[in-house]
Order: structure tokens, then sequence, then C-alpha cells
């Protein structure tokens, strides 16, 4: 009798119920990583794409509607600038491709003569998903020029602006929007 009562260790069912509570701990916290890894994809696309947005409206398009002359959005949704420098009359066309998913530019100045430039998506942007590395990790759903009179404004010595909008989204569905606003004089096509 003394002897069996030496004898120390786990029975089978004490080692099996600690083998399936590790387990499931185990399998819970692979969970919550993997639901984390998820959240930090998504919201680093979002971030990539609004930071993209930004910065081709900021740095393109807000330039090109400061320096351009007689803005103008047509019936199809192209914004249209006229330039005029030393080389003489050009223009620069902005619009949305639909079949491209992609928010476009015709540079028609004089010695540049750039067509169908994509500015969104940005090119050379690979994915998170490994097997589509030349797919762009975002498409742009929609493009909106809008032409508006402002008189009620602070901004009264500007009584005319463009917002231009632009809505991505990605493949999971979730959407960015991002846009602009400039005030500016309009000029006659006499000055």
């Amino acid at each position: 009798m003394n002897r069996l009562k030496k004898n120390k260790g786990f029975t089978l069912v004490e080692v099996m119920a600690t083998i399936l509570i590790g387990s499931i701990t185990i399998y819970g916290l692979a969970s919550v990583y993997a639901f984390g890894l998820e959240q930090f994809k998504s919201i680093s696309l979002k971030y990539l794409m609004y930071e993209e947005a930004a910065y081709v409206l900021d740095y393109k398009v807000s330039k090109f509607i400061r320096m351009g002359e007689n803005p103008s959005i047509d019936r199809t949704n192209k914004l249209t600038m006229r330039y005029t420098d030393d080389n003489g009359i050009g223009k620069v066309i902005f619009y949305y491709d639909r079949n491209k998913k992609a928010l476009m530019a015709d540079d028609r100045r004089v010695g540049f003569n750039k067509f169908n430039i994509q500015l969104l998506p940005v090119k050379a942007r690979r994915t998170y998903n490994r097997f589509t590395t030349h797919k762009a990790a975002y498409e742009v759903s929609d493009v909106i020029f809008t032409e508006f009179d402002n008189y009620t404004n602070q901004l009264k010595e500007y009584p005319y602006g463009i917002k231009v909008q632009v809505v991505l989204v990605d493949d999971y569905s979730d959407t960015v929007t991002a846009e602009i606003t400039e005030f500016r004089f309009r000029f006659n096509e006499d000055d």
C-alpha cells in the first residue's frame, strides 16, 4: 500500500484536460492575432488610399486649378483649364475613365502633349495578396467635379470655386473619399 502512494504523476484524464484547455487557449490567441493582422492590413490600405488621393489632389489637380485660366466642367464631367505662356495657349483636362476605373489627365500644353496620364490609382503599387502582384490595391469608384459660386462665404474676393471629390474602393469594399476645394477668380476670355 505504501508503494502505491509514493507514485506521483498525472492521470490520463488530467493530461487530456490540460491539453484541451491549452489547445483552446492557443486557438483563441491565434484567432485574435489573425483578426488583428487583417485589421492592420485594412487600416494600412485605407491610409495608403487616402495618402495617395490627397497627394494627387493637393499637388497635381489643385496646382493646375490654381494656375489655370477659365476652368470649366462639361456635361461628361471633365474639368478643363486653359494655360497661356510664352509658347502659346494649351489646356489640361482631368476626367474619370470608367473602363480603367481611374482618374486620368491629358496635358495639352505646348511642349508637353501627354495624353491618358493615369493619376489614380497610382501604378506600381503591390497588394497584400501575393498572388496578384501587378494589380492595384484599390480602384477609383467615382470622380465628381463641381463648380460653384460662393457669395456668402468670408472669401468674397474669390467668388468662384471648384470642388473635386474622388471615391476609392479596395478589395474589401472599404471606401475612402478625398476632396479638395479651390476658391479662385473666374477669368474672362477678354482678359
